[in-house]
């Protein structure tokens, strides 16, 4: 049983389809149902079953399916090692959306003038999406800024982040430095998707303690959440760090939520099974003293 007779395999459980796996090999339909056929001699068992013709995997099939990937997977950590034995020097790095927004572009540029040699090539999305990147190896490692949700992974807080909740110059908040978090009964809030730690906190917070509120406005995007509130939709909590500018021009105006922990980490995170290359290991350096380099 041969590496590309897996690859084969994988690419038809995951189409449903000879005729598209054939045309991805460049290979005949025959020679794919072939492999599949000696697949399934070799391990005397069955793979497919075949209704209304489109394939569909067995239960066996599913279970094999699950340990090609595996194997796959492992194939590919080994190409790694052998692409930064041979000095071929890239480094695929991720960043969730709020990160993405604040520190990641500094670093990522502290990272080519530190190691001119190593080429990055950058991802920002939802944490999710980072985590999913992270565990079919086409990221290398990330930044995010919600917990992991894989044992798979390992990560490591690298920074503590402060959120705040912010309003607009017509808000009743606007000029006090502090609010308790029984004020914001009634309030409308700007929220982010659910993917974001930023705007779950609070929601939890109103929850625990039965503080009525309502959510006008969910969106994934960081600008359109501090338009919203700029526009006096609601007030949503958002990272310090992504608010200075309105801040200083007017627009938001920050105020605490007494006896509340609004304080989270940013965390480096990549797959346990990953091969830390030199590259790797820079990026986590330059992370890890961010704070040391911009005074924050």
């Amino acid at each position: 049983m041969t590496l590309r007779r897996l690859k084969i395999f994988v690419d038809v459980a995951e189409n449903g389809k000879m005729s598209e796996t054939a045309r991805k090999f460049y290979i005949s339909q025959a020679s794919v149902s072939q492999s599949i056929t000696e697949m399934e001699k070799e391990a005397n068992i069955k793979l497919f079953e075949r209704l209304n013709k489109r394939l569909y995997l067995t239960a066996e099939g599913k279970a094999f399916l699950y340990y090609a990937k595996q194997i796959l997977n492992s194939e590919k950590v080994l190409e790694d090692f052998l692409a930064q034995s041979a000095r071929i020097k890239t480094l695929r790095v991720g960043s969730s959306l709020t990160i993405g927004a604040s520190i990641f572009s500094d670093i990522v540029q502290q990272m080519k003038l530190g190691y001119p040699d190593v080429q990055c090539f950058a991802t920002v999305a939802r944490n999710e999406q980072i985590q999913e990147k992270l565990l079919s190896n086409e990221l290398d490692i990330a930044f995010l800024d919600r917990q992991v949700s894989s044992e798979d992974l390992i990560q490591t807080p690298f920074m503590r982040d402060t959120l705040v909740l912010v309003c607009n110059r017509q808000h009743r908040f606007w000029g006090r430095s502090s609010v308790r978090l029984s004020e914001l009964e009634g309030e409308n809030l700007v929220v982010r998707d659910a993917s974001s730690n930023a705007a779950t906190i609070l929601e939890q917070l109103l929850n625990q303690e039965n503080i009525p509120y309502q959510i006008v406005w969910r969106c994934a995007d960081i600008q359109a959440s501090k338009l919203a509130v700029e526009k006096g939709m609601g007030i949503t909590t958002i990272s310090r760090r992504l608010v200075e500018q309105e801040i200083s021009a007017g627009l938001l105006w920050p105020v605490e939520i007494l006896e509340t922990n609004l304080v989270r980490t940013f965390n480096i995170v990549y797959h346990k099974d990953k091969f830390v290359t030199e590259q790797m290991r820079g990026f986590i350096r330059l992370a890890e003293h961010y704070e040391d380099l911009y005074r924050i």
